[in-house]
C-alpha cells in the first residue's frame, strides 16, 4: 500500500503490539508485531538484525518471534538514545 507521496503506508499496530506494555516478558511477538511498533519495512527490520540493532529473535522457531520483554528492553533503549 502506498500514500500519495509514494511512501510505504505506515503499518497498523496488532493487538500484541498495542498491549506490550501489558505483555509478560515470555510473551512472543511475531514480525508483524515488530514491524508495527517500529513502523518500517520487513527489509530494514532484516537489516536492523544484521547489523546487530536490533534484538536477536529466539532460535529454533520456524518464524521470527521475540520475547516481549527483550522487545521492551531494547525499545527503552532506542528511546533513551
Amino acid at each position: 500500500m502506498k500514500t500519495t507521496e509514494g511512501r510505504a503506508a505506515a503499518h497498523p499496530l496488532t493487538p500484541r503490539a498495542a498491549a506490550i506494555e501489558t505483555l509478560p516478558g515470555c510473551a512472543r511477538l511475531k514480525t508483524a508485531d515488530i514491524l508495527s511498533l517500529l513502523q518500517c519495512s520487513k527489509s530494514t527490520l532484516l537489516r536492523r538484525l544484521a547489523a546487530g540493532d536490533a534484538p536477536a529473535p529466539l532460535p529454533g522457531e520456524p518464524q521470527l518471534t521475540w520475547r516481549a520483554a527483550d522487545v521492551r528492553e531494547w525499545l527503552a533503549a532506542e528511546v533513551a538514545v
